[in-house]
């Protein structure tokens, strides 16, 4: 700066900076400003000025969702680098001033805080389920709890999730993108009939359908996928009364039916086309009431029907069932070994009863009970022809008897089904003359295969139950494992 004046005479001035800047010192090194100095010459001064420096700082709304970094102190206009880092589970969303780049360089104007704000992460869920579907949200954010739900289709039930969980809903916390997958199997059992009064049951080793309780087994029914498809034998059990409209139509599959002495009617087209089919075992004395299309579309003249031997002429003569060609009664099976007592051989839900022939017998009576309460009585004539069966009242969910066996060296053999695991039974076995007099008597006790408490095996005290494994029904005696029919595996 030059300044014009008189001599001697005192002149003041002053140093502005600009924005940014500040006054440091004159060219001769003096601070003052404003500056009042005498003139006594011609004189220059000069201002020295220098850029301020302005402090920059970074900051997090939210310290546990991340950081912010960067800040420091720099000159008015240096370019400052600023940057965020987000904690797992969260992203940068912006700073305070709206602006979203990460990293950001700012230029230094003035003292400044920054300020990270940050965001949870979305992450996804993916559902896979075959024969089903999974309900629940497809998006959630980091730490929100989900909810999900395992739907299965017609025939199915939910097992468990494919890390092995088996809660259904399941609620979860989520931290990262997640696939769930539901497991699902066929249903193997389940209600049915009228007001769900009846109970069915599918095998799948031995392809066999069940249907037990007591009541009407209407057209109405539902059964898991699995049965209709692949089941080759048909059980109407004791206890049910009626067999609806087309309820086992279409049944291609089917091979054997075994209808209880319970059964009153058997209604319209009950087995139409089931092609396959090739023994009836009909355990009711007189003929449960049927229509002529009941058994529309089954072969005739291959299919074999059973019943009992004082019954055969009444079911040639009833509609429906006269159409079959083969009407045959329920007879023994040969048994080569020669038969001195009775034997009784257990598995968990049948016995199989062998006893002597007796010379001048007429009929056998075989009568089962447990608790001293009757269970059931079967009664053959000398040929082994079952000629009568009758369940007590009480009896639920069981099946009744399968045939009889005949023997050619003196012996006769018959399996009853139906009975409880893990139990006591007494048998009684008379043999009649034909004043109904007795004139043989034999009694056994017996115990069914299962899981017993305080019951042991009769015969050789060593303790029986029953195992569910891949599937399959084993049974464990001793350090022993043996298949439901007695094959012992290695």
């Amino acid at each position: 700066m030059t300044s014009t004046g008189m001599a001697e005479e005192n002149i003041t001035f002053e140093a502005i900076p600009y924005y940014g800047y500040h006054f440091v010192q004159w060219n001769d090194g003096n601070t003052e400003n404003p500056r009042t100095i005498v003139l006594t010459q011609d004189t220059t001064i000069t201002a020295e000025f220098e850029k301020n420096t302005y402090t920059i700082t970074t900051e997090s709304e939210n310290q546990e969702w991340g950081t912010a970094n960067g800040g420091k102190s720099a000159l008015y206009l240096d370019n400052v680098e600023i940057s965020a880092t987000a904690n797992y589970g969260y992203h940068f969303a912006r700073w305070d001033d709206g602006n979203t780049q990460n990293p950001r360089t700012v230029t230094a104007t003035e003292d400044k805080t920054y300020t990270a704000t940050f965001a949870k992460n979305t992450y996804n869920i993916t559902k896979n389920a075959e024969h089903g579907t999974i309900s629940g949200s497809s998006q959630a954010q980091y730490l929100d709890t989900v909810t999900l739900t395992a739907n299965p289709n017609y025939g199915y039930h939910f097992t468990q999730w494919s890390d092995g969980n088996t809660d259904n809903p399941r609620t979860f916390i989520l931290t990262q993108d997640t696939t769930f997958t539901a497991e699902f199997a066929v249903d193997k059992s389940g209600t049915c009939g009228d007001n769900l009064a009846l109970r069915w049951e599918y095998d799948s080793n031995s392809k066999s359908l069940t249907i037990s309780g007591n009541g009407t087994l209407n057209s109405n029914y539902t059964f898991g996928v699995e049965a209709p498809n692949a089941a080759e034998k048909l059980v109407i059990a004791e206890g049910v009364t009626s067999i609806g409209n087309s309820a086992f139509a279409e049944y291609s599959t089917l091979k054997h039916l075994s209808v209880a002495a319970s059964v009153k009617t058997i209604h319209e087209q009950a087995f139409y086309n089931c092609t396959g089919l090739e023994e009836i075992y009909c355990y009711r004395a007189t003929p449960p009431t049927a229509y002529s299309n009941t058994f529309d579309g089954i072969e005739k003249f291959e299919c074999v029907l059973h019943v009992l031997s004082a019954s055969v002429n009444m079911y040639k003569a009833a509609t429906g069932w006269r159409d079959f060609y083969y009407v045959q009664t329920i007879d023994a099976v040969e048994v080569t070994e020669l038969i001195t007592d009775v034997t009784v051989v257990p598995t968990d839900n049948t016995a199989e009863v062998t006893w002597p022939a007796v010379e001048q017998a007429a009929t056998y009576t075989i009568v089962i009970s447990k608790d001293g309460v009757v269970f059931c009585t079967l009664i053959f004539n000398a040929n082994g022809q079952l000629q009568g069966i009758a369940f007590a009242p009480s009896r639920n969910d069981h099946h009744h008897a399968h045939a009889a066996v005949k023997s050619s060296n003196g012996g006769l053999r018959f399996t009853v089904t139906g009975l409880d695991s893990g139990t006591n039974y007494h048998l009684t076995l008379n043999a009649k003359d034909s004043d109904d007099q007795v004139i043989a008597s034999y009694t056994s006790n017996f115990t069914t295969y299962g899981v017993v408490t305080g019951i042991e095996d009769v015969k050789q005290n060593i303790p029986v139950r029953k195992l569910l494994r891949d599937g399959q029904i084993l049974i464990l005696r001793g350090d022993r494992t043996y298949t439901v029919t007695g094959q012992e595996i290695k």
